[in-house]
């Protein structure tokens, strides 16, 4: 992910890096620290896209 905001975020200039940093460390870092990137499933991408819309409401699950 660290990589990815990097290439893609940054290089890109998006005026929306800082709401995306912001998904990275407070959703997906915690919810994905220490895993090798391809033992994530889409199973474990939906049920944290749950988790947020049961927790933070829909709009956040989407910009997640």
């Amino acid at each position: 992910a660290g990589q990815w905001f990097k290439r893609y975020v940054l290089k890109k200039k998006l005026r929306s890096a800082n709401d995306i940093k912001g998904f990275l460390e407070r959703h997906i870092y915690p919810s994905w620290s220490g895993r090798d990137f391809t033992s994530i499933k889409r199973s474990d991408i939906a049920k944290l896209l749950d988790h947020l819309e049961d927790e933070h409401g829909a709009r956040q699950a989407k910009a997640v």
